[in-house]
Formats: structure tokens, C-alpha cells, sequence
């Protein structure tokens, strides 16, 4: 586990948290009340399902994103995924897979002593040295947008397939990501700004018959969340850190 854990008060507003998200570089924060308790866990699934107002002017819509100006609690799941110091590895994994989350919060009571996410899961994937193709991890189909496609859809698209980002496609092959972090930080461009001048460049492509534990460690030192599968036709699949825990239960 990553220790100690980073967390929020639960009357924190909802920018300081996006704040507070992007200057860590993570996806979620747990929030506490005020005896230091888990109450919920709030996320960037959970701001941008809340930015995706619509502000409309002469029938059109204005920014790409609008933040509400709410408390952590207001926006927060309140279901907090725990898990014991003591519970093996794999039965974590099980549990991340199974409940389809990225984190568990290691805690006694309800009081945190530390987090389980992706990372972590990689990096026991590596140490381990899983010898498992890529090609028999990865899953698919791809939700994935085109460079020239304006920011509104993209940011529509990621907000409703709840997932942590999507891959930037020009004449089909992989020319970026685009993140929940590069969504936020995009709110208040124009909406129909191109999606490539907002996501990030850096993406890991990687051969089918790559070893898993290698592809981990890629993922780990560039702090990447996800890992291409490519071969000559283009990309064939991705790697998630869910994916990652599939093996690991196993």
C-alpha cells in the first residue's frame, strides 16, 4: 500500500479538491470527517459527471465544463471500499475487479492507514515478474475519439463510459490520451476546441507478446495508467490497471 494516505474534509469545496487532485497527479481522495473517519471517496469520475452542466448562450454551449461550487460531500461517494492491513494481495485484487474500483483504503476501523490503486498493483506485477503476454490481458474494444473532434464530445464521452480517459486516434493509430485530469483542466476552453490541443502525447505502445511484468514497468515509471497493445494494423487492445488485477487475483 501507498502510506500515509492523502485525504479531504468532507466541507472542503469542490475546486479545492480538483485542486488538490491535480497537484498530487492521482485520481480520487478520500473523505474524512471531522474525527479523521472515512465517510466517502470523491473522484474525477464524480466532477466531471457534475461539470457536464450545460451553460447555454443563444443556444449554444459556452465552456466545455462548469464546476459546481458545492462541499466534498455533496458530490462524494459514500460507499468507501475497505480493506484489512493483513489481507493478501490477490484477495485485494479479486476485490477490485469484482466491485470494477481502481483503489482500496487500507484502514483499521474507519480510520485510513493507507491505499491499494493502480500503482501499487503494477508494481506487484513487476516484482513478481509475470511472464503473461499482453496479447492474453488486454481487453477491448476501445472507446476512443479523433484528434480533430471537438472537446465537448470528448469530455460527453468520458463522463458517460466512466472511464479514466480516452485514446486520441488520427488515420488510426494512437497520437495521445485524453484524461479526466486533462478534461478538468480543460473547462474552460471553447467547446468545440480540438481534442488534440488538449490531450497528452505520452502513450506506451507495446507488442502483443510483450511480458505483462514488462508493460508494468513502463506503466510505473512513467506513471502511465494504461498501456497500448499494438502490432502492424494499429492498436488491438489496452491494458488497464484493472487488467493488471485480473492477473494478480489469479
Amino acid at each position: 500500500m501507498l502510506s500515509p494516505v492523502r485525504t479531504v474534509a468532507e466541507t472542503e469545496s469542490v475546486a479545492s479538491v480538483e485542486q488538490e487532485l491535480s497537484k498530487l497527479g492521482i485520481s480520487a481522495l478520500p473523505v474524512v470527517d471531522r474525527a479523521g473517519a472515512l465517510v466517502g471517496v470523491i473522484s474525477r469520475t464524480d466532477l466531471l459527471e457534475a461539470g457536464r452542466v450545460r451553460v447555454l448562450v443563444n443556444g449554444r454551449r459556452r465552456k466545455a465544463l462548469t464546476l459546481p461550487e458545492a462541499p466534498a460531500r455533496e458530490l462524494m461517494t459514500a460507499t468507501v471500499e475497505l480493506v484489512a492491513p493483513e489481507t493478501p494481495l490477490s484477495e485485494a485484487a479479486r476485490r477490485l475487479v469484482r466491485n470494477h474500483i481502481h483503489r482500496l483504503y487500507v484502514s483499521e476501523g474507519r480510520y485510513p492507514l493507507g491505499v491499494l490503486g493502480s500503482k501499487e498493483i503494477m508494481w506487484a506485477v513487476f516484482e513478481a515478474k509475470l511472464a503473461t503476454p499482453i496479447a492474453e490481458a488486454m481487453h477491448g474494444p476501445l472507446v476512443v475519439v479523433s484528434a480533430g473532434d471537438p472537446l465537448s464530445l470528448a469530455i460527453d464521452r468520458i463522463a458517460l463510459s466512466h472511464h479514466s480517459g480516452l485514446v486520441v486516434v488520427e488515420d488510426g493509430w494512437p497520437v495521445g490520451v485524453l484524461t479526466q485530469a486533462d478534461a478538468l483542466a480543460a473547462r474552460e476552453a471553447a467547446p468545440d476546441d480540438r481534442v488534440d490541443n488538449w490531450m497528452d502525447p505520452r502513450v506506451i505502445c507495446l507488442p502483443l507478446a510483450m511480458p505483462l511484468y514488462r508493460a508494468a514497468e513502463q506503466a510505473v515509471a512513467t506513471g502511465a495508467r494504461r498501456v497500448l497493445a499494438v502490432n502492424g494494423k494499429g492498436v488491438r487492445g489496452i491494458l488497464s490497471a484493472l487488467d493488471f488485477a485480473r492477473v494478480v487475483k489469479g
